[in-house]
């Protein structure tokens, strides 16, 4: 199964590729109100400005990875970072799954009990650390475990207070891509007791920063 849905996304990435090879280049007018009245009765323009937004999708796609959370294939990998602020609108590029809205005001944003992120290594690093930053607002101590390419790289109990955590994290290899890192946290956190009518949430972590960078004195892979 695996194997088949390679082929298969494999495929449909050509077949975009082909066709974006032939379509006409972009291109935004100013002032042709009519004009644009025209394509819009068409559908190929929105009535807002929502045209004038950086294109979304690259103009070549790639095959996505087979990793659950992993890359779908239409990120632009070279503006990815090793070290994301997680209130940074920037930073939802690599945010996956499990993320609530960011809060600037107080420096970050929550997690869900499950939650993922893609960090690719600094070039040419070796032996790596993760660091993440954070806070927990529980009256109680709770668990986190962070994996790295699902490997277990850190498992403790987090009391109430700021949280700071670095360890060593799985060496890059076999691939230049972004690791995925999963944050899960025990027991999940409800930040008031459910109200009849009223949204319900379920929180896992506060979390700041998450940054890859080179262990000190690692050498890198030759």
């Amino acid at each position: 199964a695996p194997a088949a849905a390679t082929a298969l996304a494999a495929a449909l990435s050509e077949e975009y590729n082909r066709l974006r090879s032939r379509a006409f280049e972009r291109r935004t007018v100013d002032d042709a109100a009519e004009e644009a009245a025209a394509l819009q009765a068409l559908g190929y323009l929105s009535p807002t400005r929502e045209s004038l937004r950086p294109r979304l999708l690259p103009h070549r796609l790639r095959v996505p990875d087979q990793r659950p959370g992993g890359t779908l294939g239409w990120e632009r990998l070279g503006e990815f970072r090793s070290c994301v602020e997680t209130a940074d609108p920037e930073a939802e590029r690599q945010l996956r799954e499990g993320w609530r809205f960011a809060e600037p005001h107080l420096g970050g944003r929550w997690t869900l009990p499950d939650a993922t992120v893609l960090l690719p290594p600094p070039d040419g690093a070796g032996d790596l650390r993760l660091t993440l930053t954070g806070q927990s607002w529980r009256t109680a101590p709770f668990e986190l475990v962070v994996r790295v390419e699902e490997a277990e790289v850190f498992r403790g109990s987090l009391p109430p207070g700021p949280i700071e955590i670095d360890v060593g994290a799985r060496p890059r290899g076999g691939g230049d891509g972004p690791l995925l890192v999963r944050l899960e946290s025990r027991p999940p956190f409800a930040p008031r007791p459910p109200e009849v009518g009223k949204p319900h949430w379920t929180l896992g972590v506060f979390v700041r920063s998450l940054c890859l960078a080179a262990a000190p004195g690692a050498a890198a892979p030759t």
